[in-house]
């Protein structure tokens, strides 16, 4: 299954195409059908630079509210896509393995993991990472961080089965959600009411949906 992402508001999406990216606009409804979306802007319909298989992608924005693409790879490249020129705008550049996935994790950073069982945090403008968290024996398939930025998710996908919960100023751990049977794939994080909600999605064939409060909120 090919990495994907959906830009905001429906505005397009992005498709890993083994080492590049294709980007596509929401689909056209026809003329009349309820929830007709409009097309983002055009630009460019395809991102090549790395040198290895696309593995992540996410949206994002930069400080200044901009904008942009983030892509992972088996290259352990993390790459910064201005979605306008297509051009690269950064490399950011510290895992040790591939299967680099990426989130987005408040304006102007980042979250990532990737096979060197690491969680990185990522400032944007600069490329540097700010904090590298130790998995441990944690084998981390997926990542996904709060709108806001304060927390963090990672799945596992193998043993030890189960999900994460960090925060993201300190790197600490303050929960493991455990209930899934197997591995844990996919992660997302949902805003319902005042608190943030957790989705994640297992080997085992279930989605299972998680209240996570925050620690001193």
């Amino acid at each position: 299954v090919a990495p994907l992402a959906v830009g905001p508001g429906g505005s397009a999406i992005a498709v890993g195409d083994k080492r590049a990216i294709r980007l596509l606009p929401w689909p056209r409804a026809a003329a009349g059908d309820a929830g007709a979306s409009t097309p983002g802007a055009p630009g460019p319909s395809r991102l090549d630079g790395h040198a290895r298989d696309v593995t992540g992608i996410c949206f994002a924005r930069d400080d200044a509210g901009r904008g942009i693409i983030a892509s992972g790879s088996d290259d352990r490249e993390i790459r910064i896509w201005d979605p306008a020129s297509g051009a690269t705008a950064q490399v950011l550049r510290g895992h040790r393995a591939g299967f680099v996935r990426v989130a987005a994790c408040g304006p102007g950073r980042l979250a990532s993991v990737a096979g060197d069982y690491t969680l990185r945090f990522w400032r944007v403008a600069t490329g540097a990472c700010e904090r590298t968290v130790s998995l441990g024996d944690y084998s981390a398939r997926a990542v996904a961080a709060t709108e806001d930025g304060a927390l963090a998710a990672t799945s596992f996908g193998s043993a030890p089965v189960g999900v994460g919960v960090w925060r993201v100023s300190t790197g600490e751990l303050l929960r493991t959600l455990d209930g899934h049977a197997r591995g844990v794939h996919g992660v997302a994080w949902l805003r319902r009411g005042a608190g943030d909600h957790l989705a994640t999605a297992g080997e085992d064939g279930t989605v299972r949906f998680w209240s996570v409060e925050q620690p001193g909120a």
